[in-house]
């Protein structure tokens, strides 16, 4: 089954599909388990709106609501970022 999403805010009604980013790239996957485990889809789903729509701009957290093909709602799901510190080093002596 492929899950569609969408962002709360400034992208409400246009509707992603979800890639998942693999060892060749981004690819479509299929959910055949959304519905028994939808908070892991909504994480796969905030990574793709992240990486590839330039979510790495939006404020966090985001509300996400994923949808079936069907246009079925799954749920709408606040999801939160991670900060992961970046360290630089210069030599000074």
């Amino acid at each position: 089954m492929k899950i569609f999403y969408s962002v709360g805010g400034r992208n409400l009604g246009e509707k992603y599909p979800i890639k998942e980013y693999t060892a060749y790239g981004f690819v479509d996957r299929d959910f055949l388990g959304a519905y028994e485990d939808p908070e892991s889809v909504a994480e796969l789903a905030a990574y793709d709106y992240h990486s590839r729509h330039d979510g790495w701009e939006s404020g966090w957290p985001l509300d996400i609501t994923l949808f079936t093909e069907t246009e079925d709602c799954l749920g709408t799901f606040s999801v939160d970022r991670d900060v992961e510190p970046v360290f630089s080093a210069r030599k000074i002596k």
